[in-house]
């Protein structure tokens, strides 16, 4: 998961990452929920910073893959510019309608 090729290095990384190596007869490994924390910490903090206030809910949607109702947290603050001219023919007659 980590995409290391060899152990040293995917030790380093959980070191790095202050992830926690349990060993036991069967050979050394790491929970797989610490490891999704690990792994997922400089998006949540990205978003944390992005979205200071809802953050947690983001990245909900992230970690269930419904990353498109975003749209729905933003509160439909689409952005039109109404200065822009459109230069196609084609594009003129369908989108023509949609900036009035």
């Amino acid at each position: 998961m980590i995409n290391r090729r060899d152990t040293r290095s995917a030790r380093k990384w959980c070191s790095k990452n202050n992830l926690n190596i349990y060993r036991d007869c069967s050979g050394e490994f790491v929970f797989q929920t610490e490891f999704d924390l690990a792994y997922d910490m400089p998006l949540i903090n990205a978003l944390a910073t992005k979205h200071p206030e809802d953050w947690k809910e983001y990245y909900s949607l992230y970690k269930s893959g419904a990353t498109y109702e975003t749209i729905n947290l933003v509160g439909g603050k689409t952005h039109k510019n109404k200065n822009y001219k459109l230069k196609g023919e084609i594009a003129r007659k369908i989108f023509d309608r949609s900036l009035k």
